[in-house]
Protein backbone atom coordinates (compact mmCIF):
# COMPACT_ATOMS: atom_id res chain seq x y z
CA UNK A 1 0.00 0.00 0.00
CA UNK A 2 2.79 2.41 1.09
CA UNK A 3 4.95 1.95 -1.79
CA UNK A 4 1.73 2.41 -3.87
CA UNK A 5 1.11 5.97 -2.73
CA UNK A 6 4.43 6.50 -2.92
CA UNK A 7 5.02 5.84 -6.87
CA UNK A 8 1.57 5.88 -7.94
CA UNK A 9 1.15 9.56 -6.40
CA UNK A 10 4.37 10.98 -5.89
CA UNK A 11 3.22 14.92 -5.98
CA UNK A 12 0.16 14.18 -3.44
CA UNK A 13 0.36 15.21 0.82
CA UNK A 14 0.16 11.48 1.38
CA UNK A 15 3.57 10.61 0.11
CA UNK A 16 5.41 11.73 3.25
CA UNK A 17 2.89 10.08 5.24
CA UNK A 18 3.26 7.17 3.10
CA UNK A 19 7.05 7.07 3.84
CA UNK A 20 7.11 7.03 7.19
CA UNK A 21 4.67 4.28 7.67
CA UNK A 22 7.09 2.42 4.62
CA UNK A 23 10.24 2.86 6.99
CA UNK A 24 8.32 1.78 10.35
CA UNK A 25 7.51 -1.40 8.58
CA UNK A 26 11.08 -1.99 7.57
CA UNK A 27 12.16 -1.41 10.90
CA UNK A 28 10.07 -3.37 12.48
CA UNK A 29 10.87 -6.03 9.78
CA UNK A 30 14.87 -5.56 10.61
CA UNK A 31 15.27 -4.75 7.05
CA UNK A 32 16.10 -0.97 7.02
CA UNK A 33 18.51 -1.47 4.07
CA UNK A 34 15.92 -2.53 1.74
CA UNK A 35 14.27 0.50 2.89
CA UNK A 36 17.49 2.23 1.81
CA UNK A 37 17.52 0.74 -1.44
CA UNK A 38 13.99 1.94 -2.08
CA UNK A 39 13.90 5.63 -0.85
CA UNK A 40 16.64 6.14 -3.38
CA UNK A 41 15.07 4.05 -5.91
CA UNK A 42 12.15 7.05 -6.18
CA UNK A 43 14.54 9.51 -6.36
CA UNK A 44 12.98 13.04 -6.42
CA UNK A 45 15.02 14.08 -3.82
CA UNK A 46 14.02 11.25 -1.41
CA UNK A 47 17.26 9.55 -0.48
CA UNK A 48 17.90 8.83 3.15
CA UNK A 49 20.78 11.36 4.93
CA UNK A 50 23.56 9.04 6.05
CA UNK A 51 22.53 10.27 9.82
CA UNK A 52 18.69 8.93 9.09
CA UNK A 53 20.70 5.46 8.16
CA UNK A 54 22.87 5.62 11.37
CA UNK A 55 19.67 6.33 13.43
CA UNK A 56 17.88 3.62 11.31
CA UNK A 57 19.74 0.78 11.44
CA UNK A 58 20.68 1.27 15.42
CA UNK A 59 17.24 1.57 16.41
CA UNK A 60 16.35 -1.73 14.15
CA UNK A 61 18.64 -3.55 16.11
CA UNK A 62 17.79 -2.33 19.37
CA UNK A 63 13.95 -3.70 19.16
CA UNK A 64 15.22 -6.89 17.89
CA UNK A 65 17.18 -7.30 21.28
CA UNK A 66 14.76 -6.26 23.73
CA UNK A 67 12.28 -8.48 21.91
CA UNK A 68 13.93 -11.45 23.34
CA UNK A 69 16.17 -12.20 19.74
CA UNK A 70 19.26 -12.09 21.36
CA UNK A 71 21.20 -13.99 18.36
CA UNK A 72 19.88 -12.02 16.00
CA UNK A 73 20.36 -8.77 17.37
CA UNK A 74 23.78 -9.78 18.34
CA UNK A 75 24.33 -9.64 14.79
CA UNK A 76 22.67 -6.58 13.75
CA UNK A 77 24.69 -4.89 16.28
CA UNK A 78 27.88 -6.36 14.94
CA UNK A 79 26.43 -5.04 11.69
CA UNK A 80 25.52 -1.64 12.66
CA UNK A 81 29.42 -1.40 14.85
CA UNK A 82 30.43 -2.55 11.29
CA UNK A 83 28.68 -0.35 8.67
CA UNK A 84 29.08 2.85 11.24
CA UNK A 85 32.86 2.24 13.46
CA UNK A 86 31.90 6.38 14.71
CA UNK A 87 28.09 6.04 15.03
CA UNK A 88 26.07 8.06 17.44
CA UNK A 89 24.92 4.92 18.99
CA UNK A 90 28.49 2.92 18.84
CA UNK A 91 28.49 3.39 23.23
CA UNK A 92 24.60 1.65 23.05
CA UNK A 93 25.44 -1.16 20.62
CA UNK A 94 28.82 -2.13 22.49
CA UNK A 95 26.75 -1.98 26.02
CA UNK A 96 24.29 -4.20 24.35
CA UNK A 97 26.27 -6.64 22.46
CA UNK A 98 28.02 -7.29 25.62
CA UNK A 99 25.25 -7.80 27.47
CA UNK A 100 23.77 -10.00 25.25
CA UNK A 101 27.23 -12.31 25.62
CA UNK A 102 26.91 -11.96 29.47
CA UNK A 103 23.45 -13.54 29.13
CA UNK A 104 24.97 -16.14 26.82
CA UNK A 105 27.51 -16.94 29.32
CA UNK A 106 30.05 -16.18 26.38
CA UNK A 107 32.37 -13.85 29.47
CA UNK A 108 35.27 -13.35 27.55
CA UNK A 109 33.16 -11.23 24.48
CA UNK A 110 31.56 -9.29 27.19
CA UNK A 111 34.28 -8.17 28.88
CA UNK A 112 35.62 -6.76 25.51
CA UNK A 113 32.74 -5.13 25.39
CA UNK A 114 32.16 -3.29 28.87
CA UNK A 115 35.37 -2.48 28.81
CA UNK A 116 35.61 -0.81 25.33
CA UNK A 117 32.46 1.18 27.01
CA UNK A 118 34.04 1.95 30.30
CA UNK A 119 37.10 3.30 28.12
CA UNK A 120 35.27 6.27 27.10
CA UNK A 121 33.81 9.68 29.13
CA UNK A 122 31.95 8.26 31.77
CA UNK A 123 28.30 8.16 29.92
CA UNK A 124 24.76 6.33 30.25
CA UNK A 125 26.25 3.34 29.99
CA UNK A 126 29.65 3.81 32.50
CA UNK A 127 28.02 2.87 35.57
CA UNK A 128 26.08 -0.71 34.38
CA UNK A 129 29.18 -1.45 32.48
CA UNK A 130 31.51 -1.36 35.33
CA UNK A 131 29.25 -2.79 37.68
CA UNK A 132 29.36 -5.53 34.94
CA UNK A 133 33.66 -5.50 34.16
CA UNK A 134 34.55 -5.58 37.73
CA UNK A 135 32.78 -8.62 38.48
CA UNK A 136 34.07 -10.44 35.25
CA UNK A 137 37.71 -9.35 36.50
CA UNK A 138 37.12 -10.44 39.58
CA UNK A 139 35.77 -13.52 38.46
CA UNK A 140 38.92 -14.00 36.12
CA UNK A 141 41.19 -13.15 39.26
CA UNK A 142 42.68 -9.95 37.68
CA UNK A 143 42.30 -8.39 41.06
CA UNK A 144 44.38 -5.30 39.92
CA UNK A 145 41.71 -4.86 37.13
CA UNK A 146 38.75 -5.05 39.09
CA UNK A 147 40.15 -2.81 41.81
CA UNK A 148 40.15 -0.28 39.68
CA UNK A 149 37.24 -0.90 38.54
CA UNK A 150 35.53 -0.93 41.76
CA UNK A 151 37.15 2.09 43.12
CA UNK A 152 35.85 4.28 39.77
CA UNK A 153 32.45 2.41 40.17
CA UNK A 154 32.06 3.55 44.10
CA UNK A 155 33.31 7.24 43.35
CA UNK A 156 30.34 7.78 40.32
CA UNK A 157 27.72 5.47 41.27
CA UNK A 158 24.28 6.98 41.79
CA UNK A 159 22.90 3.67 42.46
CA UNK A 160 23.51 2.89 46.18
CA UNK A 161 23.18 -0.72 45.36
CA UNK A 162 26.06 -0.48 43.02
CA UNK A 163 28.44 1.59 45.52
CA UNK A 164 27.82 -1.30 47.76
CA UNK A 165 28.34 -4.25 45.47
CA UNK A 166 31.64 -2.09 44.56
CA UNK A 167 32.52 -1.85 48.32
CA UNK A 168 32.17 -5.73 48.49
CA UNK A 169 34.12 -6.15 45.45
CA UNK A 170 37.16 -3.63 46.38
CA UNK A 171 37.37 -5.56 49.70
CA UNK A 172 37.61 -9.30 48.19
CA UNK A 173 39.88 -7.59 45.57
CA UNK A 174 42.63 -6.47 47.87
CA UNK A 175 42.40 -8.97 50.07
CA UNK A 176 43.51 -11.08 46.71
CA UNK A 177 46.00 -9.18 46.16
CA UNK A 178 47.35 -9.51 49.95
CA UNK A 179 47.11 -5.76 50.39
CA UNK A 180 46.34 -6.29 53.97
CA UNK A 181 46.30 -2.30 55.60
CA UNK A 182 43.67 -1.69 52.44
CA UNK A 183 41.77 -4.57 53.80
CA UNK A 184 41.45 -3.09 57.32
CA UNK A 185 39.77 -0.03 56.00
CA UNK A 186 37.80 -1.44 53.04
CA UNK A 187 36.72 -3.72 55.67
CA UNK A 188 35.04 -0.89 57.76
CA UNK A 189 33.80 0.58 54.59
CA UNK A 190 31.80 -2.26 54.06
CA UNK A 191 30.70 -3.22 57.63
CA UNK A 192 29.18 0.53 58.14
CA UNK A 193 26.78 0.01 55.18
CA UNK A 194 23.19 0.27 56.16
CA UNK A 195 21.36 -3.00 56.33
CA UNK A 196 24.38 -5.01 55.56
CA UNK A 197 23.53 -9.31 56.12
CA UNK A 198 25.12 -11.31 58.64
CA UNK A 199 27.31 -13.39 56.37
CA UNK A 200 28.99 -10.10 55.18
CA UNK A 201 29.71 -8.66 58.48
CA UNK A 202 31.02 -12.14 59.03
CA UNK A 203 33.24 -12.11 56.25
CA UNK A 204 34.33 -8.66 56.81
CA UNK A 205 35.55 -9.39 59.95
CA UNK A 206 37.07 -12.52 58.58
CA UNK A 207 39.31 -10.86 56.59
CA UNK A 208 39.97 -8.09 58.59
CA UNK A 209 41.28 -10.42 61.56
CA UNK A 210 43.38 -12.36 58.77
CA UNK A 211 44.58 -8.82 57.90
CA UNK A 212 45.78 -8.21 61.02
CA UNK A 213 47.68 -11.41 61.83
CA UNK A 214 49.37 -11.02 57.93
CA UNK A 215 50.53 -7.59 60.01
CA UNK A 216 51.41 -9.23 62.59
CA UNK A 217 48.90 -7.02 64.79
CA UNK A 218 48.00 -10.18 67.23
CA UNK A 219 45.84 -8.49 69.87
CA UNK A 220 43.78 -6.27 67.03
CA UNK A 221 43.32 -9.95 65.74
CA UNK A 222 42.36 -11.73 68.27
CA UNK A 223 39.19 -8.97 69.36
CA UNK A 224 37.83 -10.04 65.47
CA UNK A 225 38.83 -13.78 66.28
CA UNK A 226 37.05 -13.91 69.26
CA UNK A 227 33.93 -12.49 67.78
CA UNK A 228 34.02 -14.89 65.31
CA UNK A 229 34.43 -18.04 67.18
CA UNK A 230 31.02 -17.73 69.17
CA UNK A 231 30.05 -19.53 65.79
CA UNK A 232 31.74 -22.56 65.25
CA UNK A 233 29.26 -24.01 63.28
CA UNK A 234 30.19 -21.41 60.22
CA UNK A 235 33.54 -21.67 58.31
CA UNK A 236 34.77 -18.57 59.63
CA UNK A 237 34.01 -19.06 63.29
CA UNK A 238 36.04 -22.38 63.12
CA UNK A 239 38.90 -21.33 61.39
CA UNK A 240 38.65 -18.84 64.29
CA UNK A 241 38.66 -20.47 67.20
CA UNK A 242 42.09 -22.53 65.51
CA UNK A 243 43.73 -19.07 65.10
CA UNK A 244 43.26 -18.34 68.63
CA UNK A 245 44.89 -21.10 69.49
CA UNK A 246 47.49 -20.65 67.31
CA UNK A 247 48.28 -17.18 68.42
CA UNK A 248 48.31 -18.33 71.75
CA UNK A 249 50.98 -21.33 71.23
CA UNK A 250 53.25 -18.34 69.26
CA UNK A 251 52.57 -16.46 72.79
CA UNK A 252 54.43 -19.65 74.31
CA UNK A 253 50.72 -19.83 76.32
CA UNK A 254 50.50 -23.45 76.22
CA UNK A 255 47.65 -24.09 78.71
CA UNK A 256 45.69 -21.33 76.95
CA UNK A 257 45.93 -22.86 73.74
CA UNK A 258 45.21 -26.14 75.24
CA UNK A 259 41.84 -24.93 76.58
CA UNK A 260 41.01 -23.37 73.14
CA UNK A 261 41.85 -26.38 71.29
CA UNK A 262 39.43 -28.40 73.81
CA UNK A 263 36.65 -25.59 73.90
CA UNK A 264 36.60 -26.11 70.16
CA UNK A 265 36.56 -29.88 70.31
CA UNK A 266 33.47 -29.81 72.83
CA UNK A 267 31.36 -27.39 70.33
CA UNK A 268 30.92 -30.14 67.70
CA UNK A 269 31.74 -27.90 64.76
CA UNK A 270 31.07 -29.78 61.37
CA UNK A 271 34.71 -28.53 59.55
CA UNK A 272 36.33 -31.19 60.63
CA UNK A 273 39.15 -29.98 58.43
CA UNK A 274 39.80 -27.27 61.64
CA UNK A 275 39.15 -29.56 63.92
CA UNK A 276 41.98 -31.72 62.93
CA UNK A 277 44.31 -28.63 62.24
CA UNK A 278 43.63 -28.23 66.29
CA UNK A 279 44.50 -31.69 66.94
CA UNK A 280 47.83 -31.37 65.16
CA UNK A 281 48.55 -28.36 66.70
CA UNK A 282 47.68 -30.07 70.41
CA UNK A 283 50.19 -32.19 69.62
CA UNK A 284 52.74 -29.69 69.43
CA UNK A 285 51.07 -28.09 72.76
CA UNK A 286 52.11 -31.73 74.33
CA UNK A 287 55.50 -31.59 73.08
CA UNK A 288 56.09 -27.92 74.35
CA UNK A 289 54.65 -29.51 78.19
CA UNK A 290 57.23 -32.95 77.67
CA UNK A 291 53.86 -35.13 77.57
CA UNK A 292 54.75 -37.15 74.58
CA UNK A 293 52.45 -40.06 75.23
CA UNK A 294 49.93 -37.56 74.65
CA UNK A 295 51.39 -36.18 71.82
CA UNK A 296 51.82 -39.73 70.15
CA UNK A 297 48.42 -40.67 70.82
CA UNK A 298 46.51 -37.63 69.46
CA UNK A 299 49.01 -37.73 66.33
CA UNK A 300 47.65 -41.54 66.33
CA UNK A 301 43.76 -40.54 66.69
CA UNK A 302 44.25 -38.61 63.70
CA UNK A 303 45.70 -40.88 61.18
CA UNK A 304 43.14 -43.59 62.94
CA UNK A 305 39.61 -41.38 62.19
CA UNK A 306 40.68 -38.57 60.18
CA UNK A 307 38.11 -39.09 56.97
CA UNK A 308 39.74 -36.91 54.32
CA UNK A 309 42.97 -38.16 52.79
CA UNK A 310 42.77 -35.46 50.20
CA UNK A 311 44.21 -32.44 52.20
CA UNK A 312 47.01 -32.82 53.60
CA UNK A 313 46.11 -33.37 57.31
CA UNK A 314 46.83 -37.37 57.99
CA UNK A 315 50.39 -37.14 55.78
CA UNK A 316 50.94 -34.04 58.37
CA UNK A 317 50.22 -36.34 61.43
CA UNK A 318 51.79 -39.46 60.51
CA UNK A 319 55.00 -37.43 59.47
CA UNK A 320 55.27 -36.05 63.07
CA UNK A 321 53.69 -39.70 64.58
CA UNK A 322 56.85 -40.66 62.60
CA UNK A 323 59.85 -38.43 64.10
CA UNK A 324 58.45 -39.30 67.78
CA UNK A 325 58.52 -42.87 67.50
CA UNK A 326 62.35 -42.69 65.66
CA UNK A 327 63.15 -40.39 68.53
CA UNK A 328 61.58 -43.05 70.83
CA UNK A 329 63.35 -45.73 69.50
CA UNK A 330 66.45 -44.40 69.44
CA UNK A 331 66.37 -44.20 72.92
CA UNK A 332 65.16 -47.45 73.78
CA UNK A 333 68.09 -49.03 71.38
CA UNK A 334 70.70 -45.96 73.72
CA UNK A 335 69.41 -48.01 76.80
CA UNK A 336 69.86 -51.40 75.93
CA UNK A 337 72.98 -50.97 74.31
CA UNK A 338 74.51 -49.14 77.38
CA UNK A 339 77.39 -51.06 79.11
CA UNK A 340 77.08 -51.31 82.94
CA UNK A 341 80.20 -49.94 84.35
CA UNK A 342 81.27 -50.89 87.93
CA UNK A 343 83.62 -48.98 89.73
CA UNK A 344 85.54 -50.86 92.50
CA UNK A 345 86.69 -48.92 95.70
CA UNK A 346 90.53 -49.10 96.56
CA UNK A 347 93.53 -50.33 93.92
CA UNK A 348 94.56 -53.68 96.26
CA UNK A 349 95.03 -56.62 93.50
CA UNK A 350 94.58 -58.61 97.00
CA UNK A 351 91.49 -57.09 97.52
CA UNK A 352 90.27 -57.08 94.29
CA UNK A 353 90.54 -60.86 93.45
CA UNK A 354 88.23 -61.50 96.59
CA UNK A 355 85.47 -60.59 94.16
CA UNK A 356 85.85 -62.75 91.85
CA UNK A 357 87.40 -66.25 94.36
CA UNK A 358 84.78 -68.83 94.45
CA UNK A 359 83.08 -68.69 97.63
CA UNK A 360 81.04 -71.38 99.52
CA UNK A 361 77.63 -72.43 98.04
CA UNK A 362 75.04 -73.56 100.56
CA UNK A 363 73.52 -76.63 98.97
CA UNK A 364 70.44 -79.25 99.68
CA UNK A 365 71.58 -81.75 97.83
CA UNK A 366 74.95 -83.90 100.02
CA UNK A 367 78.83 -84.00 98.31
CA UNK A 368 79.68 -87.53 96.90
CA UNK A 369 81.95 -88.33 99.45
CA UNK A 370 79.22 -87.66 102.51
CA UNK A 371 76.51 -89.68 100.42
CA UNK A 372 79.63 -92.81 100.18
CA UNK A 373 79.74 -92.62 103.79
CA UNK A 374 76.41 -92.30 104.62
CA UNK A 375 75.81 -95.29 102.68
CA UNK A 376 78.39 -97.15 104.86
CA UNK A 377 77.30 -96.31 107.94
CA UNK A 378 73.64 -97.60 107.09
CA UNK A 379 75.27 -101.00 105.44
CA UNK A 380 77.38 -101.73 108.77
CA UNK A 381 74.22 -100.86 111.25
CA UNK A 382 71.87 -103.59 108.92
CA UNK A 383 75.26 -106.01 109.78
CA UNK A 384 75.38 -105.49 113.66
CA UNK A 385 71.31 -106.19 113.41
CA UNK A 386 71.83 -109.53 111.76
Amino acid sequence: YYKKVITGYPQSEEKQSAFIGLKNVYVDLNKVNEYFAFAESVGDNTAVRRSEKDSLTYISAERLYMSGNTEQGIRAFESYLASYPAGMFRLNAKYYKADAALNQQDYENALIGFEEVIDQPDNLFTEKALLAASQLNFRNKNFVKAKNQYQRLIAMAEIPENANVAKVGYLRSVYGLGEYDNVILAAKEVLEMPKIQEEMIREATFKRAKSYLSLNKKLDALKDLKILSKEAQTVEGAEAKYRIAEVYYSQNNFNEAEQEINGFIEMNSPHHYWLAESFLLLSDVFLKKNDEFQAKYTLQSIVDNYGSKEDGIVDRAQQKLNVLIEVENKKEKEIANKSVEVQFEGTDSIQNKKLFNETPVKSDSLGLDEERMMLQEMLDEEKEVE
